[in-house]
């Protein structure tokens, strides 16, 4: 079998894996509800049963579905969900506004910023310091806060600051906050004045990191997260 060849048949498996977790994500499939059989369902989307099979392999290791021979495929609860998955936090922000899963993201923001914030300033070393200030000076210029960029550079500024604590796992959340952001947008009416507002918390944030201040950092992240906590239905 060809490269290309291959590549192909991975793609067709990948495309049938995106449209089945998106409507679960969705909502379009309720829990314990009963999947189509993989003959059907590879009818439906014009690919071949074993792409199928791999679709639902896929879906199965994100805990979205569970498949066992006889007994077909049902989706599982949103329990049981890997949220942070990535496949599953994209499909989540392609997916219309879960009220309860952006307050508990906002929940986790405020258990997980701060205590990064401070754990960035406390390991500050001049590999970080270079990398937050650069992060500041490209992504925060006046030019960056232009309507349509102050998404953009909220998430930088939160990633580098994950990044900057030392904590593999902590800067793993990345994505996590890439969702909440955008989750958030979705649920206010645009304002670029708030956004505004945001970008100079997290500057204040930045900035107590580059000093080395960790309860400081701690302080001004906290201060950050308020407006978004007391706005969390």
């Amino acid at each position: 079998m060809s490269e290309s060849h291959r590549r192909g048949r991975s793609m067709f498996f990948v495309r049938v894996a995106n449209i089945l977790g998106q409507a679960i994500v969705s909502g379009s499939h309720d829990a314990d509800r009963m999947l189509p059989r993989e003959a059907d369902i590879a009818v439906t989307h014009g690919v071949g049963r074993s792409a199928v099979r791999e679709a639902l392999k896929m879906l199965v290791s994100k805990g979205l579905i569970d498949s066992r021979p006889k007994r077909g495929t049902r989706v599982r609860d949103r329990q049981h969900w890997n949220y942070f998955d990535p496949d599953i936090q994209a499909w989540m922000r392609a997916a219309p506004v879960d009220a309860t899963a952006l307050a508990d993201l906002r929940e986790l923001h405020r258990i997980v910023l701060p205590a990064a914030a401070e754990l960035a300033a406390a390991r500050l070393d001049d590999a970080i310091a270079s990398a937050l200030r650069g992060a500041l000076e490209e992504e925060c210029a006046p030019s960056s806060e232009s309507e349509g960029n102050s998404e953009k550079t909220e998430i930088a500024i939160l990633t580098h600051i994950l990044a900057a604590s030392g904590n593999r796992f902590l800067a793993a959340l990345a994505p996590t906050a890439l969702t909440a952001i955008q989750f958030a947008r979705f649920d206010e009416a645009p304002n670029a004045s708030a956004d505004e507002e945001r970008l100079y918390a997290l500057r204040a944030v930045a900035e107590a990191i580059l000093v080395g201040q960790a309860s400081l950092a701690r302080l001004a992240m906290e201060r950050c997260l308020a407006p978004v906590i007391d706005a969390a239905p």
